[in-house]
């Protein structure tokens, strides 16, 4: 029977949802599929919706669910389902498309059932990989790096020395709880991370002075979660260094094909974060640690995971209390530039991630952890008691930043961020409790960087958990429930959901990309 197809929503009218996701009882796991595929040449416009209408229909007709990206230069998927229906799709792409019959499959089998994904979500995108760089570089020109296979990779961080640098170019937030960091124990080479909240951010970091200084002379191994994400980074890096570089090279099918190979982890410490329901894994924890949080004390049904066991390494700390922690729980968000945080269970129950500004009721609660933050410093999120902001990023805190996420406007999809307007920023420097201390400190902000006297904001602003800051919602008067919804009784009688009485509900809010809207039938306010 075929599934119900639906639009994603307002925001992204142009991607698709396939729900309804179920297996019987005959189904006792399934398996999860990822991988991603540059076409060349490229799809035209015609050929990428066809591609579209097969994802969809191939992925209703297997029971299929995940996320597939789609780009007229290929595609990039996580997609679950059982066993057999995965390598039945891959097939079906075969013959969809010849590009598809040399790609990288890798599977990953015998999962719990709670790592599937419920639905599938086809996304229609510029690049598979938003670096901001549109078709600007050829599918010609991404030959990138040479692709070596872990075993390869690994050789190669064992040999490496002083000659040596390895790029990661995942995100910060990723970077914080596994690394390529063993490497070290036999001499081998430095591990440059460029602190990118976002891909967007590699471009402005390859362009500083200091970094093209590191890497000039030098062999580059440049590693990501899958191998994706490398493709364009090392095509970019040789486009704009290629003749200053001795080589560069890249993990083919990321670490996490990396891990499969090596079983004991081999230069890896810690954790691998994904983009599926296992959240991340480890040597330790191979069907990953999501799901409900189980301790020693209590575990609640439906558990896929204990949040760290015994003898795993945890590189990372909880952004309140500074205890050891890699796990990320509750959609808790940087309080100043909104990427995925750390709170341990402790924190996150006592709700100590909040800003200093909290409820009376909920000041009792969470005293004890408050005064834990207040002795960590810095090092936990950036200061405690009246001058705490609430859960900030390590990268934020190294960086000083004070001024509030709620506080900016974001632009070009979060790329750039810009403070909201003169008076919002004066809101925003009363607010950032933390300016003085970043004044002392001697940082005045990067090149671009807003800044609001002496505070400084994030240059980039990550979207990511359940939408915009509820405090931010409330305080535009937005309820939760989409205004469409409302019953018909709401609207005095007649049909509701006519773009005249869309456009009147909506013409008071402020549109969340302002003056850089580009929707000529966009209803919020701007």
């Amino acid at each position: 029977m075929p599934r119900e197809k639906k639009k994603l929503g307002a925001w992204f009218p142009k991607a698709s949802v396939i729900k309804g996701c179920t297996y019987d009882a005959s189904v006792e796991s399934i398996s999860i599929l990822l991988f991603y595929q540059y076409v060349n040449p490229a799809w035209s416009e015609a050929r990428k919706c066809a591609a579209i209408s097969f994802v969809e229909s191939e992925g209703s007709r297997l029971n299929l669910g995940g996320r597939v990206r789609v780009a007229r230069e290929g595609l990039n998927s996580t997609v679950t389902g059982p066993r057999d229906a995965l390598r039945a799709f891959a097939a079906a792409l075969g013959e969809f498309d010849p590009n598809f019959k040399t790609t990288d499959f890798k599977y990953i089998d015998d999962m719990p059932l709670d790592r599937a994904f419920s639905d599938l979500k086809v996304l229609p995108v510029k690049e598979l990989v938003f670096y901001g760089l549109g078709m600007e570089m050829g599918l010609d020109d991404l030959g990138g790096g040479v692709h070596l296979e872990p075993k390869a990779y690994h050789e190669k961080l064992a040999r490496a020395g002083s000659d040596t640098v390895v790029v990661d170019v995942r995100n910060a937030y990723e970077s914080d709880i596994g690394r390529f960091d063993g490497q070290k124990t036999v001499g081998g080479a430095e591990l440059l991370d460029p602190g990118m909240r976002k891909s967007t951010d590699f471009v402005p970091w390859l362009s500083k002075p200091e970094v093209r200084e590191k890497l000039k002379g030098k062999e580059v191994l440049m590693y990501c979660t899958g191998g994706v994400r490398c493709e364009r980074a090392s095509a970019y890096l040789k486009k704009e260094i290629g003749d200053e570089i001795k080589g560069v090279y890249q993990l083919q099918g990321g670490v996490e094909k990396y891990l499969q190979e090596f079983q004991d982890g081999g230069f890896w410490r810690g954790k691998n974060f994904v983009f599926d329901k296992r959240e991340a894994f480890g040597v330790e924890c191979l069907q990953g640690v999501g799901g409900v949080l189980q301790t020693k004390k209590k575990s609640k049904k439906g558990a896929a995971a204990e949040s760290a066991e015994e003898g795993s390494v945890v590189l990372s700390k909880c952004s309140v209390c500074a205890v050891s922690w890699d796990r990320y729980i509750g959609k808790k968000k940087c309080a100043t530039c909104q990427v995925p945080v750390l709170v341990c269970e402790k924190c996150c129950t006592a709700k100590a991630d909040r800003p200093a500004a909290a409820p009376p009721e909920r000041a009792a609660s969470t005293a004890a952890v408050s005064a834990s933050a207040s002795a960590a410093g810095g090092a936990a999120g950036g200061g405690g008691g009246d001058g705490w902001l609430g859960a900030r990023c390590p990268l934020c805190v190294g960086q000083g930043l004070t001024v509030p996420a709620t506080e900016l406007s974001l632009t070009d999809n979060g790329k750039r961020a810009k403070l909201a307007s003169k008076s919002e920023a004066k809101s925003g420097a009363k607010k950032a409790h933390g300016a003085k201390d970043a004044a002392a400190q001697g940082g005045q902000g990067g090149q671009g960087r807003p800044e609001v006297a002496g505070a400084k904001a994030a240059t980039t602003v990550c979207k990511w958990g359940a939408g915009s800051d509820r405090k931010a919602k409330k305080k535009q008067g937005v309820d939760r429930k989409r205004p469409w919804d409302k019953p018909k009784s709401d609207s005095g009688g007649g049909e509701d959901g006519s773009a005249a009485k869309k456009r009147a509900r909506l013409s008071g809010v402020p549109c969340r990309f302002g003056a850089d809207c580009k929707r000529a039938d966009c209803y919020f306010r701007h």
